[in-house]
């Protein structure tokens, strides 16, 4: 795959832009995952101070020319206020590979079908541009709000395991 270009790439919907991040998302994205509310089912459950946020936004950036594909920066289209993130992401999950449709939302943002939204043109940019063959969610098995948006956007729960030590349900859909 090649990879993507932070010059020209974008996904557009109705609502929203999404498009690579940039080092200069730093502080906004930083506030996103500053919330206790929005980490409280991402790794350790606990926020993300700067530095953390710093690590995460170069891992994200890094994958781009690595993968050809990977985490992008969710922004408003009326005013280009970042939202949070959704894409495409490598998991090991039970020692098989996958690829997984993620997203992270500020919580001011959450319940108007934002997530949805992105997360379905992320999936129809996995299956007709990237042309992959199957993607997963791996969600808390608490997280309900995320389990809707991965059953809004056709995936299925297949089974409940451990991921990174956490009890997690993984929902499933095969392109085509």
């Amino acid at each position: 795959m090649s990879p993507l270009s932070i010059d020209n790439f974008k996904i557009e919907t109705e609502r929203l832009i999404l498009r690579p991040f940039t080092p200069n998302d730093l502080d906004n994205f930083a506030l996103i995952c500053a919330d206790p509310e929005v980490m409280r089912f991402i790794g350790n459950g606990k926020p993300l101070n700067q530095e953390a946020v710093k690590g995460l936004l170069t891992g994200i950036i890094s994958q781009y020319e690595e993968l050809g594909f990977g985490l992008l920066a969710v922004t408003l289209k009326e005013n280009n206020q970042l939202l949070g993130f959704c894409g495409l992401i490598r998991q090991i999950v039970d020692e098989e590979p996958h690829i997984e449709l993620g997203y992270r939302l500020a919580r001011a943002f959450w319940n108007k079908g934002i997530a949805t939204e992105a997360a379905q043109s992320i999936k129809d940019y996995a299956f007709n541009q990237l042309n992959i063959a199957n993607l997963v969610s791996i969600i808390h098995v608490d997280n309900m709000a995320s389990k809707r948006v991965a059953q809004k956007v056709g995936l299925i729960h297949i089974k409940t395991t451990h991921f990174k030590e956490k009890l997690v349900d993984v929902y499933f859909i095969k392109n085509g």
